[in-house]
């Protein structure tokens, strides 16, 4: 009885975030181009890229900050993909918006992650987006030259880029559900004259 309980606590959560979050988008004025309740996949995010770089090139978008926007999509939706923490339980636990003004396109992640690497992520985020162009790049430089791969195969790299190609517009929060569980937000907004 309580993994239903939970279940149903963490499906009304995702849905409840996923409807508020559609909201604030409307409200705004922002015309949203894509939205997913769903675990993504590869072919998700080739179709979320694809449509995005070509409703960018129709909008007058920079070739530099299509670029920028595709390079953003890949890092945040494999993020979800590699690094997401999934539960047993059987609902889609992830979902993501694009969205565009006239002058910028953006893009909304959501997923749950174990309320275990929130600290080391905030701390990662907050050092990244207090640096500037030149130390986070030399950074990324030194990172690179030491090879050193994750459990999940990765050089920590992705989120270096995403302060960098997004020209450090990237907010993120992080909400504990419970002291196993959190929910994650990106945002990343990218200047169409970028």
């Amino acid at each position: 009885m309580l993994e239903i309980s939970v279940h149903n606590k963490l499906q009304t959560l995702i849905l409840n975030q996923f409807e508020s979050h559609k909201t604030v988008l409307n409200k705004t004025g922002r015309v949203i181009k894509y939205a997913a309740l769903k675990n993504i996949s590869t072919s998700d995010i080739e179709q979320i890229a694809s449509t995005s770089d070509s409703d960018m090139l129709l909008s007058g978008f920079s070739k530099r900050g299509r670029k920028s926007f595709f390079s953003c999509v890949i890092e945040l939706l494999q993020n979800l993909k590699i690094h997401g923490t999934f539960t047993q339980l059987n609902f889609d636990q992830q979902f993501c918006f694009v969205s565009k003004s006239d002058d910028t396109y953006r893009l909304d992640t959501f997923n749950f992650i174990a309320t275990e690497a929130v600290r080391p992520l905030s701390n990662k985020l907050n050092k990244y987006l207090n640096s500037n162009y030149d130390e986070l790049k030399a950074q990324y430089l030194n990172i690179l030259s030491e090879g050193k791969i994750s459990k999940k195969g990765g050089a920590g790299l992705g989120l270096i880029t995403l302060c960098l190609k997004s020209n450090f517009n990237l907010t993120y929060k992080i909400e504990t559900i419970n002291e196993h569980m959190s929910f994650l937000m990106f945002s990343v907004q990218v200047p169409s004259n970028l």
